[in-house]
């Protein structure tokens, strides 16, 4: 017999442009995908230089009459990653204050993983039951099972 887990149990599988969510009720399997909540970012493709509006501004050297352009404070790719993982984590957040989920597992690559801990309201972090250091967005599900599997079991 397959071990039962908290149903229902979901399984969050991020990374900085991509987020799916399955559901599972025995170690066992199957992964079955959660509607509504697979998430796309679409400006976190492509280049920095495509996020931008307009050239860097520029300012004058302390002496003389030499002219230099300014670095950016923010790497625009960066915010639009932190963006992307605030809006996974609200979407999250608010599935489990409705009672939709009892137990989450995530699966994201170290710094996603960080900028959502940051972004989980209490309750969620209370039903986090594992967190996984890999970038599993692109493996089948069979492969992200085995993983979930490894951490629960």
């Amino acid at each position: 017999m397959a071990f039962q887990l908290p149903i229902p149990t979901w399984v969050l599988v991020t990374d900085a442009s991509q987020a799916h969510i399955y559901e599972i009720t025995t170690l066992a399997g199957p992964l079955k995908a959660v509607s509504g909540f697979d998430m796309t970012a679409a400006d976190t493709h492509g280049f920095s230089r495509d996020l931008k509006s307009d050239r860097p501004g520029r300012s004058f050297a302390s002496t003389g009459n030499q002219r230099s352009a300014m670095e950016p404070r923010h790497d625009p790719h960066q915010l639009a990653e932190d963006r992307f993982a605030k809006s996974v984590a609200e979407r999250l957040n608010h599935a489990c204050g409705e009672k939709l989920f009892a137990q989450l597992v995530v699966i994201a690559p170290p710094r996603m993983l960080g900028v959502l801990r940051n972004e989980f309201s209490q309750a969620v972090h209370k039903v986090v039951a594992a967190e996984i250091h890999k970038d599993l967005v692109k493996s089948d599900k069979a492969d992200i099972l085995a993983h979930v599997k490894a951490e629960l079991s």
